[in-house]
């Protein structure tokens, strides 16, 4: 057998030598010192796919025989089953390698550094957190590894399909890793052509595209990457009915504004310069300025779900406002907590038409699954088979019912709050963030949960942008039951204070601006942070009180007129026609309904004086003045040439 390279990380040795190895990549194949390892037939194969995919751990004589042969398994399949172990066991004779009976199964033991999969994920696992240089080793490294598709010779069956897709991800983990460290060091021209093959294999995974349209646009080639953006946009509309996602937008804005964040000395120290305050030059900055209460209110609650008191916190509040990142800094303090032990689970939930019922759950599940696929298959059987008619993976097989009668909606319900559950053995945080795009039936599904969660450890965190749930009825009336539940804890996200927003100012680079300049950097935008970063990024330098108030980035300019297409069209009308005065207008000149101006007001884009006589404003100026542009614009359109 040929000998390979051997490397030691952290006590792990990574490589062969004089030992057994058994390969995946590829055909699966066994190897000892004296050669490769003749298996067999497929099915026998197969079984030992199972087994080393679950190495260490007993795989029970059912999951054997339901993985080879599927829901309609011959009378003989047990004592075939048999036969299949008692020859591999006479084929894997090696110091350090067994396959053993377990009640109730089998557990094939091997040394992890002796089995390439798992060589690779411990190297992809190494090289996520390592600083850069050594990350970028690491990475390449494994992708090294990956040589041929994994276990290309038994895909026909189901559990190894389900492998080989868990593994895909790890590996588009690892491309995606490499290229954000090829970014900090200067070498992101290495890893373009792998960007680019690997977008067009995963056209729909946004932060591979979002890591390419940047490698294109340091490269020279901007057109290339607002290209790309434009394809993953149609692409993700007529498949998915799905926009882009907030995070590949604000890659498309900073290529279109020539972004300094982009530049390839942008992850580099800078030395600050006292002669040359611009404000486009953003350091890293810790938003926490005002959003200490909100944070801590989510630990306590999370420390409350350890406990065993399942909790539900409701984060409301207008776009931009800081609800995705009290949910991320959460997940960060879980992450640094080595003895949290939590399991966390992320969905966003898009804007689309056409959404299946019950998505973001169904969501969550497979997230879930793939976290811990023995605590999947240990679901209670009714559970199993019930949750088989949104998760088809969950198909019934011999233990199951294999009744065809679909579920109503209350077995759904209690099925998926079983899981949830049945999940929580240990600390769980969920996180659905948008919400307020979830269809009717996960609404309900959330009402019903707030009352199944009392005595499981699951902190559950839903955000919601306000302005939508002055629209819908349903939103309003889950918020209100919601609300009236022990477990179910309101966070109401609003502008940071002056005081908060100069801080956040000056951590974002902006400490030489004046007084006035940070006043109407407050006035502006009203302590959104969202709007406030933007603006302190793109400021020229030297700018002062005036132009402030009357500037607006081109990529925040279209952030805020894609939020507005989503407003109803007579809202959309009141607010063309307030922003056409500084001072409001007068109820009466509204040509839209009382109720109309009420929602709106609730909704934060109208906002009514209570002097008289009474007059209505458009509530933020930065959409004020947008809206204004956008009119401007088509009256220019208008005009005869």
């Amino acid at each position: 057998m040929r000998s390979n390279a051997v490397r030691v990380i952290d006590g792990t040795t990574f490589g062969i030598h004089d030992a057994a190895h058994i390969s995946v990549f590829g055909p699966l194949t066994p190897r000892f010192s004296d050669g490769d390892v003749e298996l067999g037939p497929p099915r026998r194969r197969a079984v030992l796919a199972m087994l080393v995919i679950n190495a260490g751990k007993i795989v029970s004589t059912a999951a054997l025989i339901e993985g080879i042969w599927g829901t309609a398994p011959p009378a003989c399949a047990t004592a075939t089953l048999q036969s299949y172990v008692s020859r591999l066991r006479g084929l894997l004779t090696h110091p350090g390698v067994s396959l053993s009976h377990r009640a109730p199964g089998y557990r094939l033991v091997v040394p992890p550094e002796h089995t390439d999969a798992t060589r690779f994920e411990r190297l992809v696992e190494q090289g996520l957190t390592a600083p850069h240089d050594e990350a970028f080793s690491l990475l390449t490294s494994a992708l090294a590894m990956w040589t041929a598709p994994p276990y290309e010779d038994l895909t026909d069956y189901e559990f190894v399909r389900q492998e080989v897709v868990r593994l895909e991800r790890v590996r588009l983990t690892a491309v995606e890793q490499l290229a954000a460290t090829a970014f900090a060091l200067d070498r992101d021209h290495e890893v373009l052509p792998t960007l680019e093959y690997e977008s067009a294999r995963n056209p729909t995974r946004e932060r591979l595209v979002g890591l390419l349209m940047r490698a294109q646009y340091r490269a020279g080639r901007q057109a290339d990457a607002l290209h790309t953006f434009d394809r993953t946009r149609r692409l993700l509309a007529d498949e998915l009915g799905a926009d882009v996602g907030p995070d590949l937008q604000r890659v498309h804005a900073q290529i279109i504004r020539h972004d300094p964040a982009l530049r390839p000395d942008a992850n580099r120290p800078r030395v600050p310069s006292p002669r040359s305050p611009r404000l486009s030059v953003v350091p890293d900055h810790d938003p926490r300025h005002g959003r200490e209460t909100e944070l801590r209110r989510l630990n306590d609650l999370l420390d409350t779900a350890r406990g065993g008191e399942g909790r539900i916190a409701l984060v409301t509040g207008e776009a931009g406002v800081g609800k995705t990142w009290l949910v991320e800094e959460l997940r960060k303090d879980c992450r640094a907590d080595s003895q949290d032990g939590a399991d966390l689970v992320s969905v966003y939930c898009p804007q689309a038409d056409g959404m299946p019922a019950y998505w973001p759950w169904t969501q969550v599940l497979r997230q879930l699954a793939t976290l811990r696929p023995d605590a999947m298959r240990r679901l209670p059987t009714d559970v199993r088979a019930t949750l088989a008619f949104l998760l088809p993976e969950l198909r019934p097989g011999p233990d199951l019912d294999t009744t065809h009668t679909a579920p109503t909606a209350f077995e759904v319900h209690e099925a998926i709050s079983r899981a949830l559950c049945h999940f929580a053995d240990r600390p769980l945080v969920i996180a659905l963030e948008d919400f307020q795009w979830a269809d009717r039936c996960s609404l309900a599904m959330l009402r019903f949960v707030a009352r199944q969660l009392a005595g499981a450890k699951v902190l559950l965190i839903t955000t919601f942008r306000t302005f939508r749930i002055a629209y819908d009825a349903d939103l309003r009336v889950t918020l209100a039951v919601l609300e009236q539940q022990p477990v179910v804890e309101a966070i109401r996200l609003t502008g940071l204070d002056r005081t908060a927003t100069a801080e956040l100012v000056s951590a974002a680079g902006g400490g030489t601006i004046t007084a006035e300049v940070g006043a109407a950097l407050y006035e502006r935008t009203l302590g959104n942070p969202y709007f406030v970063l933007d603006l302190v990024r793109n400021l020229p330098a030297g700018a002062g009180a005036e132009e402030v108030r009357t500037f607006v980035p081109s990529g925040l300019h279209d952030v805020i007129l894609e939020r507005l297409s989503s407003v109803p069209p007579e809202v959309r009308l009141a607010l063309d026609v307030c922003s056409t005065a500084d001072d409001g207008v007068p109820p009466a000149d509204l040509t839209v309904s009382d109720e109309t101006i009420r929602v709106a007001a609730q909704s934060g884009l109208l906002r009514m004086s209570r002097g008289v006589p009474r007059r209505v404003r458009v509530a933020h100026p930065l959409v004020r003045d947008v809206i204004r542009h956008e009119i401007d614009a088509m009256e220019v359109n208008r005009a005869p040439c």
